[in-house]
């Protein structure tokens, strides 16, 4: 049973990483309604968002990349978003893998030889332990 089929009159705040209307915890992003709300961090809905902004700041790039992580239950949803914001934007989008230090090394090395004008890099704990 969820909290919020326990209680209406409870408040419940959350901080959630994916999207709380796909699990449930809501209704709408924008109205919440009832006794729920919170913050969400939607990277799969700001990696799209990032990639326009880039695109942006270096509108001449054909190729971006964007780097995310196999093991974060978003990088598929991410990767998705990213990439059909490249499409819309006619880019190029070198999505790139990592789950080891020496696995960003590489993506680094990749993105040099591609001659990727920027990166997305997805919103991953561990990427902000190793790029902090």
């Amino acid at each position: 049973m969820t909290a919020q089929a326990t209680t209406t009159t409870i408040p419940i705040v959350f901080t959630i990483g994916g999207d709380p209307v796909k699990i449930g915890l809501i209704g709408s992003l924008n109205r919440p309604s009832g006794n729920v709300t919170g913050v969400s961090f939607l990277s799969s809905a700001v990696m799209a968002k990032m990639l326009e902004v880039l695109h942006a700041v270096v509108p001449n790039t054909a190729v971006f990349g964007a780097l995310v992580n196999p093991d974060n239950p978003q990088s598929e949803a991410d990767t998705r978003n990213a990439q059909d914001a490249a499409r819309i934007l006619g880019t190029q989008l070198q999505v790139l893998t990592a789950r080891t230090d020496e696995d960003i090394n590489k993506a680094f090395e990749t993105l040099v030889q591609r001659n990727a004008g920027g990166l997305l890099i997805e919103g991953d704990p561990f990427f902000g332990v190793f790029l902090g």
